[in-house]
């Protein structure tokens, strides 16, 4: 059992999962985590990222209490194997503020959401498309708290990220301008959100 074989145990999961055999994902998952304690040590980034993918499934099932307790261990080995600037761990913290977010546990997840876009920018610059992404979800969590003074400089921000790095084309793009529009028709804007869904289109 070498971690290279656990390696392929993940990206199979990964496949098992994609075509929604979750029982069969999780059992191959959890082997690959097995050999990459065994075999690499339980504080290796490489068993994080299993750790994480594991965290994920497990969401997709429901089991959201399980979920939480893997993403706490990824982000206690991310901070000591990676360091606690590390833009992988940038990208775990935004996973897990996710999981928080979709239960309702704003108060918990926003600063997550928060460290996630700090790291991020230090890491990766201000104008890094994964900046969008977390800008995004920062802005939707305000959006569902109703805090949308807050959330829309989030979401203007988040487009003009994307229109800039990846383009008017890009269905991040049109997303992030689908977001915004969401919450200006929540705020009774209706023609100024109207615009921006048909530009979206």
């Amino acid at each position: 059992d070498q971690p290279g074989f656990a390696t392929h145990l993940n990206n199979l999961a990964s496949l098992l999962k994609a075509q929604g055999k979750y029982d069969e994902a999780k059992r191959v998952c959890e082997r690959a985590i097995a050999i990459g304690e065994k075999t690499l040590g339980a504080e290796h980034p490489d068993l994080a990222v299993w750790l994480s993918n594991l965290a994920i499934l497990l969401e997709a099932q429901g089991k959201c209490d399980e979920a939480e307790q893997l993403f706490e261990r990824v982000i206690a080995i991310g901070e000591k194997a990676l360091g606690a600037e590390h833009p992988t761990l940038a990208g775990w913290l935004n996973n897990f503020a996710d999981l928080l977010r979709n239960q309702g546990k704003y108060g918990v997840a926003k600063p997550l959401y928060e460290r996630a876009i700090v790291i991020g920018e230090k890491a990766l610059g201000a104008e890094h498309p994964d900046a969008a992404g977390r800008l995004n979800n920062l802005a939707a969590l305000l959006t569902k708290q109703g805090k949308y003074d807050e959330a829309r400089p989030l979401f203007e921000r988040a487009i003009a990220i994307d229109e800039k790095t990846l383009g008017a084309e890009h269905p991040d793009f049109a997303k992030s301008l689908t977001n915004l529009a969401g919450l200006l028709e929540a705020q009774g804007d209706l023609h100024e959100a109207k615009q921006l869904y048909m530009r979206a289109i």
